[in-house]
């Protein structure tokens, strides 16, 4: 997302369980955006210093008077989390697709913009880098399967993980778990099983 604006600014809550990993903090410093830690309680008062805020969620009770908040989407697989109360204080919301608009109706405006998270990979933009850093670990006679499966009572790790784990030997498996399993040191079958 930083990569559509000039010169953001990122502001992280200060939690016990919330966790910047130093890769992504070298991604903002790279594309110049700026970045600081905050408590939600203290969002009101840093809020107002903004024209507008994008974010995935923002309290209600701390909605600014003079900034206009736009919440962009965040995820798919939980309706019951991603189409909450939290849209009904934006003024817009960036959604995926039509499925999302239509949920967001009776609470916010909203307008399609895709999942930035493949803008890269849409506007054939992907580091090289990384991608010849991946091909290292891969086994070019072998098809691949990338397994990203969500956290919580939605994860589907529980029922496939020892299954996927098996599979190494027939294809490269990625395992690339929901940020919260790391986070929050969630017990995870597949760490010490795949590549």
């Amino acid at each position: 997302i930083a990569k559509h604006f000039n010169n953001p600014d990122f502001i992280f809550f200060s939690r016990e369980d919330s966790k910047i990993s130093s890769e992504m903090l070298s991604a903002l410093e790279e594309s110049g955006s700026y970045f600081r830690y905050t408590s939600e309680k203290n969002l009101h008062n840093i809020a107002n210093q903004y024209d507008v805020i994008v974010a995935t969620s923002f309290p209600l009770t701390m909605k600014p008077i003079n900034t206009k908040v736009v919440i962009i989407q965040y995820g798919l697989a939980k309706d019951k989390n991603q189409f909450d109360y939290r849209w009904a204080g934006a003024e817009l919301g960036l959604v995926y697709g039509k499925y999302s608009q239509e949920k967001l109706e009776n609470r916010c405006e909203s307008i399609v913009v895709g999942n930035p998270r493949f803008d890269d990979f849409f506007n054939q933009t992907l580091d090289r880098n990384i991608l010849l850093e991946m091909e290292e670990y891969l086994d070019r006679s072998k098809k691949t399967i990338l397994y990203s499966p969500t956290w919580g009572e939605l994860s589907s790790e529980p029922y496939f993980a020892e299954q996927i784990a098996t599979l190494k030997g027939i294809y490269n498996v990625i395992y690339n778990p929901h940020h919260l399993t790391l986070i929050r040191g969630l017990e995870n079958k597949l760490l010490d099983k795949s590549a």
